[in-house]
């Protein structure tokens, strides 16, 4: 038996052994999820890889009609909605926001994806929006872009340039007693998540206002670490490093990835995977054995 065998092995069964869920795969979001197949809710995710950086997590994965966007969701686990009250200074009313899991998972979960966003929202009677308000980013940075892109000062309707009164920024900075909002998304991967929003201007009876938070949404697939096209009905027995019970299609590919040297897969009939050294493309046509008992897939590594 080859030193690469052994060591294909030993990290098999430190898979099988210690992988939470080793009966499926633990893909990075809900996007890998969207080309897989099943859904268990909530799902498991690992979105920088397996035995390393941060441990997996769960998450929602969003469905519309019964069927999976591939949009990977995280529910704050706070009051989505807090009344403010009874604060007047800038900044005094403080909507704490938290995560069930911690903000370095979150941010591996955003750093896997090709985009992330998260809603924020304020209802106001006669309460300016900003400078009394903003909202605070991972890092502590007191933030005054209300739903528009970092740096702009201002909100939604502002930064469109269609508030109601065009030399406002926000259509709460109106300050009148009709209900306004300033709503919209918080887009920058490198300031998310939103840690805290921040209101005041409500000391008087007349002065209210709600601030609301949504969940953080993270679309895409950013770090494709390998692809598993079908190449044909066949069977390479002299380059086989190891043979499991077949799980699923993505539980093999998964174990091809943790052995550099695995180049393609078999799986046959008999629920059997068997991990290869070779691809069928790179071999003489005289070591294939067709058989239909089998079908075979070529691994392709990509760099991250």
């Amino acid at each position: 038996m080859s030193n690469y065998q052994v060591a294909a092995i030993v990290l098999v069964c430190l898979y099988l052994a210690f992988m939470p869920n080793t009966s499926s795969y633990v893909p990075q979001n809900c996007q890998e999820l969207g080309q897989s197949g099943s859904y268990n809710d909530p799902l498991l995710v690992d979105p920088d890889g397996l035995y390393k950086g941060v441990e997996p997590f769960y998450v929602e994965c969003e469905v519309i009609d019964g069927k999976l966007t591939g949009r990977t969701i995280i529910t704050p686990t706070c009051n989505l909605v807090e009344d403010v009250n009874g604060y007047e200074p800038h900044g005094s009313f403080v909507h704490d926001i938290t995560y069930e899991m911690s903000i370095t998972q979150i941010v591996a979960l955003m750093e896997s994806s090709t985009s992330c966003r998260q809603y924020i929202k304020y209802d106001c009677t006669g309460s300016i929006a900003i400078p009394y308000g903003f909202w605070v980013s991972r890092n502590g940075s007191t933030m005054y872009n209300w739903g528009t892109p970092t740096g702009f000062y201002g909100c939604a309707c502002g930064y469109r340039g269609d508030c109601s009164n065009p030399s406002k920024v926000c259509e709460c900075n109106i300050n009148d007693n009709i209900l306004r909002k300033d709503e919209g998304y918080i887009d920058d991967i490198s300031t998310l998540p939103v840690m805290e929003l921040r209101h005041g201007d409500t000391g008087h009876s007349w002065e209210y206002g709600i601030s609301t938070i949504g969940p953080i949404e993270c679309s895409g697939l950013k770090r494709k670490i390998g692809l598993m096209y079908f190449f044909d009905n066949i069977f390479m027995s002299e380059y086989v490093i190891i043979t499991l019970p077949y799980k699923s299609l993505l539980t093999c590919l998964r174990l091809c990835q943790l052995i550099e040297e695995c180049q393609s897969i078999s799986v046959n009939d008999l629920m059997s995977c068997s991990l290869n050294s070779q691809s069928a493309r790179k071999i003489p046509k005289s070591k294939i054995n067709r058989d239909d008992h089998y079908k075979h897939y070529e691994y392709i590594k990509i760099n991250k």
